[in-house]
């Protein structure tokens, strides 16, 4: 009924464009691409559509439903646009072998851009990428590679992964065991041939090409799953680090909207901080940032007003959105930043606007790990603070405040272990007054071990000591082994601190027991609002064999009795990002797990 009534009142305001009618039906196209393989392609026409009207196009590219079933129906309808829905090389309908994340399905999705939707006789030749996930990554490459801007005006992607080997398959250089073999084992295929399985029955010529597949889309390659998951000592020019976003991101020559959640549980929690730094310069670009999981499912309609002011007005100001959004507001400069907080599902509070990211005046302040358990301005000369890293840590989801279970001492006597050693550093810092911090986090951590590699993981806790309440803001990891960090790479404040680490993970360096090593572990980005009373909660242990607020599970490694320094030679501290400001919060604070992302319990921290 509504659409009904919509295409009607189209009729009405429009009758010169022509008249409304039912649009025509979102067949299969099968496009031959320059080298001569069919790419299958939907066409979803918009609501109240007029047949002879010229549409601007929007595509999303993926492998899992594709054209079948795009991933991302949000454009799907829009009365605006014709959404160009595009199965992968080697994937659905499309022909071909199926190649993660390669230069020829970018390629594909380019030529199709350049040289099939101008030629349609719905196109008014203005194109925009968008897409969330596997579309958006896919999104990000294939606009990187259309070679000129005749066309393609605008992109607006969520979902990112910056560098695929060391962003999710080895974060902080340790093995991810989790969502990569669960994605690309079960996810991906299954998700690819439930779409697109009423094709396959009922299209013969979709059957053609899904048996030039050879098995591509359903098993990975033996090369792929080695260069992937069987080792750490890849080569730059395995696929992981050739295919990265970054890689390619000098390719990306038209406005572009990155979206990104601090607690993305799937693609991770830094792709969108990344290349937001690392974009070309002068490029117009935007950023939303949000506490929340992986499904956001842009609830403030920030993609579609980016999309409306640079693909249908071509980045005039004096343009107003779908949405009733004033473009010169949209592309201002001075607020290419939108940060969220205390988002509580769909229902999310007016945003803090800044004109970068890390934000321009983030107060960068330095604690100190000391002693006696607090974070403090000044450094001092302590004892060293001693736990045991137990390979993989007890500390499990939902049960981050207290580890389960009592340390295994008999399984850690042969290591030299003895009772009464805890498995956690912990240190607080006390907020008299509200306090909101936004950025990434460096911990420079001076510390012995006594295997010769150890793993850190280093989690960023929000304690009510009221209630109890603890929630899990944010975390960080690193492998001693591939501890080397290249200063050219890492990101730094005004100042020369480093914020931001470059750690390569292609050359291990095994640690000599006993010996003091300097560590530089990346905290990812975090977005939190405490509250008078609250403590910031610092805690340093093994990693959990699941991640908390993830899907991740981490390859464990050797217990080890780990001291932290703390004196004039080794000040240990975390660098912490303090906005200038406090940000838009909500008047009563949040019930514990009402903002979405942020896992909360009530535990006993000790």
């Amino acid at each position: 009924m509504r659409k009904f009534l919509l295409i009607a009142l189209v009729a009405v305001l429009a009758p010169l464009a022509g008249k409304a009618a039912a649009p025509p039906p979102s067949s299969m196209n099968y496009i031959k691409v320059d080298d001569g393989t069919e790419i299958a392609a939907r066409i979803f026409y918009p609501d109240g559509y007029v047949a002879g009207t010229k549409y601007p196009a929007l595509v999303e590219i993926e492998g899992y439903g594709g054209a079948a079933q795009p991933n991302d129906p949000t454009f799907v309808g829009n009365p605006n646009y014709i959404v160009v829905a595009i199965s992968l090389r080697g994937t659905g309908c499309s022909a071909g072998k199926l190649a993660l994340f390669s230069d020829r399905s970018s390629k594909d999705g380019a030529w199709i851009i350049e040289n099939w939707i101008p030629k349609q006789s719905w196109s008014n030749g203005l194109v925009g990428i968008y897409g969330h996930s596997y579309g958006g990554l896919e999104g990000f490459l294939v606009g990187a590679a259309v070679p000129t801007t005749t066309h393609l005006k605008a992109i607006a992607v969520s979902g990112l992964i910056d560098d695929f080997y060391r962003g999710i398959l080895y974060p902080g250089g340790i093995s991810n065991y989790g969502f990569p073999i669960l994605w690309g084992a079960l996810l991906r295929p299954i998700s690819e041939h439930l779409s697109n399985l009423p094709f396959l029955q009922s299209d013969a010529h979709c059957r053609k090409n899904y048996l030039t597949h050879q098995g591509t889309d359903l098993v990975p390659h033996p090369t792929i799953l080695l260069n992937t998951y069987g080792s750490p000592f890849a080569k730059p020019t395995s696929w992981a680090i050739r295919n990265a976003l970054l890689t390619h991101i000098k390719g990306i020559k038209v406005p572009i909207q990155l979206g990104q959640q601090y607690q993305d549980e799937q693609t991770g929690p830094r792709g969108g901080h990344v290349l937001w730094a690392n974009l070309p310069a002068g490029l117009p670009k935007r950023i939303t940032i949000s506490t929340g999981m992986h499904n956001p499912n842009d609830p403030t309609g920030n993609k579609s007003d980016w999309l409306d002011c640079w693909v249908r007005f071509g980045g005039s100001t004096s343009a107003t959105t779908a949405l009733g959004r004033s473009c010169a507001d949209v592309l201002d400069p001075t607020q290419r930043v939108l940060l969220y907080f205390e988002s509580e599902g769909s229902n999310r509070l007016a945003p803090y606007t800044a004109s970068d990211w890390p934000l321009p005046n983030t107060d960068w302040r330095r604690y100190y790990l000391r002693a006696n358990g607090t974070l403090q301005t000044v450094s001092g000369n302590d004892p060293t603070v001693t736990y045991v890293s137990t390979g993989t840590g007890r500390h499990m989801t939902e049960d981050f405040g207290h580890a389960i279970g009592g340390l295994p001492y008999d399984q850690l006597a042969p290591y030299g272990f003895t009772t009464g050693l805890p498995d956690t550093a912990r240190y607080s810092l006390h907020f008299a007054s509200d306090a909101a911090l936004a950025g990434p986090i460096d911990l420079t951590l001076y510390a012995t071990a006594t295997s010769p590699d150890v793993d850190f993981w280093a989690e960023i806790l929000d304690h009510d000591s009221a209630s109890g309440a603890t929630t899990f803001v944010q975390r960080g990891l690193l492998r001693a082994s591939f501890r080397k960090v290249i200063d050219s790479k890492s990101q730094k404040t005004p100042g020369g601190a480093i914020y931001r680490p470059f750690h390569p993970y292609l050359t291990l360096q095994p640690i000599v027991p006993g010996t003091v090593y300097k560590y530089e572990i990346e905290i990812f980005p975090l977005g939190h609002y405490w509250r008078a009373g609250h403590d910031l909660v610092l805690q340093l242990h093994a990693p959990p064999a699941n991640d908390p607020i993830s899907t991740y599970a981490y390859e464990p490694n050797s217990p080890s009795v780990v001291q932290i320094l703390q004196d004039a030679t080794h000040p240990t501290s975390i660098l912490l990002p303090f906005m200038p400001a406090l940000p838009p919060h909500r008047a009563v604070a949040p019930g514990c797990g009402a903002v979405i992302g942020e896992v909360c319990i009530t535990p006993a921290l000790g």
